[in-house]
């Protein structure tokens, strides 16, 4: 696969989803609601990497980062494929702008935000979460990447069937 690849296709954004935002804002549990009421596939790049490479904890040792990130991009050409569909991106893929540009332009973008300690509660920081111990700087720093979106919704101390309807509701109407 070439990661060189473009990926733009007007016709998908208007009927696809791709939900960003940092790890633990409740991506995958909001796109499998939003999907299932709109009738569309989900798909959790997350799960997706997982199922072919293994856990993201095994991917890191095992690999790096670095091929973490390119397979996270070739998902990405992969999703830009004109079918309907609603996207959990993984938490870094909103950093990369290739990830972001192809997103923005095949999917109405949305991406969910919560605080540090409100992420931290819901994460705990085991094995399982290979970038927790930088959160802190990671959070911070892809602030301004997650800013550019169609649309942006806040998790904290929202439970997340409301923030299901907020995503939902604001979709519908684009």
């Amino acid at each position: 696969h070439s990661t060189a690849r473009t990926c733009i296709d007007t016709e998908a954004r208007v009927q696809g989803l791709a939900l960003g935002g940092f790890m633990g804002v409740g991506k995958t549990t909001v796109g499998a609601i939003v999907a299932a009421r709109v009738g569309l596939p989900f798909v959790d790049m997350d799960g997706v990497l997982v199922a072919r490479h293994g856990s993201v904890a095994e991917q890191f040792r095992l690999d790096g980062e670095l091929e973490f990130r390119r397979r996270e991009l070739e998902l990405v050409y992969e999703l830009c494929d004109g079918e309907p569909r609603v996207v959990s991106t993984g938490g870094g893929v909103w950093a990369s702008p290739l990830c972001r540009g192809a997103l923005r332009s095949s999917y109405t973008t949305a991406v969910l935000h919560a605080g540090l300690d409100t992420l931290q509660s819901r994460l705990g920081s085991g094995p399982g979460r290979p970038l927790w111990a930088s959160a802190s700087t990671l959070w911070r720093g892809r602030q301004e990447a997650y800013a550019q979106s169609d649309g942006a919704f806040a998790t904290d101390d929202v439970p997340i069937a409301v923030v299901a309807d907020r995503v939902e509701a604001w979709w519908r109407a684009q």
